[in-house]
């Protein structure tokens, strides 16, 4: 351990520091892995499961836009439970987050179908995927903060902050192949009507495992601090508005990386496959691939940007880069050449997974310790919504009018858009190194 690690939070040893930081990552690797099931199955599953068989390309519209759902509410999740990770400490917020995500996941493992219950199966739908969202919502600026609390002067604080957004290449990797192995073990009607539940079921057992690991972790020492002074926020979540314009930069910036995921690799570039005869266990494969080397990529950008101390370059190659590429992805995957369509995803996932490993610690410097949790949580979130009404309202419409194949050149068009304004974005956000106080 380094000396400027050991000189922060005395009162805790280096084996609580670090179960602090693997008590996060592991959480947040679970929500991403449901996260991500959620959204194979909105593809694969969801629209012949959940709503009517009438018109199969308006059932997937819906279908990804029942997805897209959780991602709108998040920002509501941000605003309360940051209110609470500000008032009443990160651990206990923590574990609050996860009996949402928890009620939202093991929820849809056991809904009933369409053919069962009729038009309440997609109505239970709806509601469970805002369940979940509202606790995902929550999650991320009381676990960010947490982390960055407990190594504050930490030389590899982006790293240690950056791996719980790198779960989301870790954990929808996992959850790609999960999906992968059960498509090749049952047949095909089989995987559609009960297969997708199994791994629901897997990831709500794990659920409990990141709950037991965050009851036994210990709160921030920053926090303890300011609530003994009586010195905490009584109104964080309407305070971090005062200073609007960090605010509207962060999230500009936040727009792009939130939604390079759920924009155009899941759920649509698994609808794409799909209608190029792909089948669903091999474009399954196609993603774990891209998150595997997602991973590595992001941690190993993480680590870069730790030993160089900046973080600007990086989220500003990952803008410019995914701007160039998206359209030339489409033209990869459209080749139908396995090795082709391997490489487009390989490709994507090394150069659009800089902002994962750096954004975390990028919004943690704005913010002081009295209302971190909600000015970490709130910018990635309304990112996340903004990106969310997209998916929800825009991309239904275009996949219903356009058909799944005719909408790639508007859905990489929307990317541009998005990556474009997080490059304005980062203009205006303020690269710092020290976590403020």
């Amino acid at each position: 351990m380094s000396s400027s690690e050991s000189a922060v939070s005395p009162e805790l040893s280096g084996g609580q520091r670090y179960l602090v930081i693997v008590s996060a990552v592991l959480a947040s690797f679970i929500g991403y892995f449901d996260l991500l099931i959620s959204g194979l199955a909105s593809s694969l599953a969801w629209p012949t499961v959940f709503f009517p068989a009438s018109n199969p390309t308006i059932a997937i519209a819906v279908s990804i836009g029942a997805y897209a759902l959780s991602l709108v509410v998040r920002p509501l999740g941000a605003f309360v439970f940051g209110h609470f990770g500000d008032r009443l400490g990160r651990k206990s917020t923590l574990i609050t987050t996860l009996v949402f995500i928890g009620i939202g996941v093991g929820g849809i493992a056991v809904l009933p179908s369409y053919s069962s219950i009729g038009i309440a199966a997609p109505l239970l739908l709806i509601i469970l995927r805002l369940i979940l969202g509202f606790g995902l919502g929550g999650d991320y600026g009381s676990a960010i903060s947490w982390v960055a609390e407990i190594i504050p002067k930490s030389k590899w604080r982006v790293l240690y902050t950056g791996l719980i957004q790198s779960m989301v290449y870790l954990g929808t990797a996992v959850a790609s192949v999960s999906f992968t192995i059960t498509a090749w073990l049952l047949p095909s009607a089989a995987f559609v009507s009960y297969g997708w539940r199994i791994v629901f079921g897997i990831g709500t057992l794990v659920l409990v495992v990141g709950g037991l690991m965050r009851w036994f972790t210990v709160e921030s020492s920053l926090f303890k601090e300011l609530q003994a002074r009586r010195a905490l926020d009584r109104r964080p979540s309407v305070s971090i508005f005062k200073d609007w314009k960090t605010m509207l930069a962060l999230t500009g910036m936040a727009l792009p990386i939130a939604n390079s995921v759920s924009l155009v690799i899941a759920p649509y570039s698994l609808s794409y496959l799909s209608a190029l005869k792909i089948s669903p266990a091999l474009s399954s494969g196609y993603v774990a691939l891209a998150y595997i080397v997602g991973f590595v990529a992001a941690t190993t950008y993480g680590i870069a940007s730790s030993m160089v101390g900046r973080k600007k370059p990086f989220l500003m190659l990952q803008f410019a880069a995914t701007t160039l590429y998206v359209y030339p992805f489409f033209l990869l995957l459209n080749t139908t050449s396995p090795s082709a369509i391997a490489t487009a995803y390989v490709i994507w996932a090394l150069i659009a997974t800089a902002g994962a490993a750096i954004m975390p610690d990028m919004l943690a410097v704005n913010f002081p310790t009295k209302y971190r949790a909600s000015g970490v949580g709130m910018p990635n979130q309304l990112g996340s919504m903004l990106g969310g009404l997209v998916i929800a309202l825009i991309i239904p419409v275009i996949l219903a009018s356009q058909g799944v194949l005719g909408s790639a050149p508007y859905i990489a068009l929307i990317s541009v858009i998005f990556n474009v304004i997080g490059l304005i974005s980062l203009v205006y956000v303020k690269d710092r190194r020290e976590l403020p106080v």
